[in-house]
């Protein structure tokens, strides 16, 4: 009984959620974003068939889903709920919160009719597959475990009107900043390292921290060598140990670091490239608009960015077979794009509607979250660096601030 009546009472506050998601849409549409939501959230699915059965409607689960499959079709759909979407997560966003991009793939290995099916590479059984590509933009503060999802889009690199990869990471960037401006320092991985996208983000005077491959020539005090040169020129006067948490054992990391500035060919604008050695046997590479000076804390800030990034990473690898996103069949791309901006709630940790509408109910404790995100990082406890730790993962405890050991 007592969970029976829990259980309308999320429903009820859930049913408030959507409706400022789904504001500027028609009253079907927006009952069909708030049975999506909860249905989605309730199931842990995005298939149709299990949202209907959570719907648990008095008419048959076969109509429940024909009508939803009927909605999904809707045009107007995934673009008022992101915006709203967006319009909501916004006042999140501060100065310093790290907006990271993550391209990803849902991948479709056995699917022969679905629309406009392209060929993707398997982030997970590293192979090239059948499927759509996925892009994510998630904020997050350093220090803090808690994810705030902006903005996810799926697209087909053989559906009419795609340009590029390059135009959708700038139409997710330009759709983010119409709501949070120029707050935020975006951080992407090694796929970033082009230069179709930093001389539009420089041009955008946007703030930004992109891992380099190592093939990007950079100016370095008047002379243009590789990024994989110049990082001789770089001084690592700084020192920092972390330990990584990995199924319950520490494995322990001396990083050294630096950063030397730099410019790109043909732009006279500063950056700044940060060195890091420590993690394997090639130096990791940053490129960033952010001046570290001579200071070990603005500089060790950058690399907790960074850190911070693999971190939101693990999150999405997470949500998308806890949502069986993998397994999501439509009859055209559109539908499985409508999905998206409806899935946005769970991908933060917790799930971004709970801290928004359910103060009542606490997120579970930390030995019922996802076993799967099994690592993190802290500070290590031999360093006197007196910061908070770097932010665990989903599926860990939050490690102590080496400062706050006795």
């Amino acid at each position: 009984m007592y969970g029976s009546k829990t259980a309308r009472r999320l429903r009820a506050r859930i049913g408030r959620f959507s409706g400022d998601v789904s504001a500027g849409l028609g009253v079907v549409a927006q009952r069909f974003v708030a049975e999506m939501i909860y249905g989605i959230q309730a199931s842990g699915s995005v298939l149709l068939t299990e949202v209907a059965r959570t719907l648990q409607e008095s008419i048959a689960v076969r109509k429940t889903h024909m009508r939803l499959s009927r909605n999904l079709q809707r045009p107007e759909l995934e673009g008022v709920v992101q915006d709203n979407v967006l319009r909501l997560a916004a006042p999140q966003v501060g100065r310093d919160t790290l907006l990271v991009i993550d391209p990803s793939d849902v991948a479709k290995k056995y699917a022969k009719k679905m629309e406009y099916l392209a060929t993707v590479r398997d982030g997970s059984a590293h192979e090239l597959s059948a499927g759509y590509w996925t892009l994510h933009v998630m904020g997050a503060e350093l220090g803090t475990e808690r994810v705030v999802p902006l903005y996810q889009r799926l697209y087909s690199s053989n559906a009419p009107g795609f340009v590029s990869e390059n135009d959708e990471v700038l139409r997710a960037v330009d759709a983010v900043r119409a709501h949070v401006g120029d707050r935020g320092l975006w951080v992407m991985d090694r796929g970033g390292d082009r230069i179709h996208l930093f001389e539009p983000l420089l041009d955008r005077k946007a703030r930004f921290l992109f891992r380099l491959v190592g093939n990007r020539d950079v100016v370095v005090r008047g002379e243009t060598l590789l990024a994989s040169e110049a990082v001789a020129r770089v001084r690592r006067r700084f020192t920092q140990t972390i330990v990584k948490i990995v199924d319950g054992r520490e494995e322990t990391y001396t990083l050294r670091f630096g950063a030397q500035a730099v410019r790109l060919p043909g732009r006279e604008g500063p950056l700044y490239l940060v060195v890091i050695d420590g993690f394997g046997p090639e130096p990791l590479m940053l490129l960033t608009t952010e001046d570290p000076g001579r200071s070990f804390k603005r500089l060790w800030r950058l690399v907790r960015a960074y850190l911070r990034r693999w971190a939101i990473e693990e999150t999405i690898r997470y949500v998308k077979p806890a949502m069986t996103s993998r397994t999501c069949v439509c009859s055209s791309i559109r539908d499985c794009a409508t999905c998206c901006p409806c899935c946005l709630p769970s991908c933060s940790s917790p799930p971004v509607y709970w801290t928004m509408i359910v103060a009542c109910v606490s997120w579970p404790n930390t030995s019922s979250r996802p076993p799967n995100a099994s690592s993190a990082y802290r500070t290590s406890s031999i360093t006197p660096w007196p910061m908070a730790c770097a932010p665990c993962l989903p599926g860990t405890r939050a490690l102590p601030c080496p400062a706050s050991e006795p």
